[in-house]
C-alpha cells in the first residue's frame, strides 16, 4: 500500500485500490465503498503530549503520514509508527476502527473533524476475457468495506 497513484502497466499490476475521488481515467474502474478521514493517536502518546482541547491546538501534535514530518511510503508502515507513539495521524475510518475500539487508538475531536465520505475504487486493466479471479477479488473487497457501493 502506497500513497502515490500507481500505473498499472509499468508496474505489471492487475489491480489498484484508489482512496478518493478518481480523476480521468481511461482504465477500467468499480467503487467499492465510501470511507471518511479520522484524526487518530496512540493514547500514551498523548499523555506525553498532552491532550488537546480543540482542534486549533492539533498544530503542536507531531504529525505522522506521507506529507508529514515523520513519514512513510506506506499505510502499514505509517500505522505502525502511530501505534509506537510517534505521533498523530489522519486514516480512512475503516483502517483504524478495529484499534479504536480496541482503545489501540484513541480518536481526536470525535464528531468535530468528520469529512465528507469519499470514494474506495478498484482500478484494473483486465476486459471481460481476463482472468476470473480478478473481476471477483474487487467483488470481495465491496463486501468487507463499509458503505459498500
Amino acid at each position: 500500500m502506497i500513497d502515490r497513484p500507481v500505473d498499472l502497466i509499468d508496474n505489471h499490476a492487475d489491480l489498484a485500490i484508489r482512496f478518493d475521488l478518481l480523476k480521468d481515467s481511461d482504465v477500467l474502474h468499480r467503487r467499492l465503498g465510501r470511507t471518511a478521514w479520522k484524526l487518530c493517536t496512540e493514547p500514551a502518546y498523548l499523555e506525553r503530549a498532552s491532550w488537546p482541547a480543540r482542534p486549533a491546538d492539533f498544530a503542536a501534535l507531531s504529525q505522522v503520514g506521507f506529507p508529514a514530518p515523520v513519514q512513510a511510503e506506506n499505510g502499514e508502515a505509517v500505522r505502525a509508527l502511530v501505534m509506537g507513539g510517534m505521533g498523530v495521524v489522519r486514516f480512512s475510518d475503516y483502517m483504524v476502527a478495529d484499534d479504536v475500539a480496541a482503545r489501540l487508538l484513541v480518536e481526536l475531536f470525535p464528531g468535530q473533524l468528520d469529512t465528507a465520505p469519499f470514494d474506495i475504487t478498484a482500478l484494473d486493466l483486465t476486459r471481460a476475457s481476463g482472468p476470473r479471479r480478478l473481476a471477483v477479488f474487487p467483488d470481495c473487497l465491496r463486501e468487507l468495506l463499509p458503505g459498500r457501493a
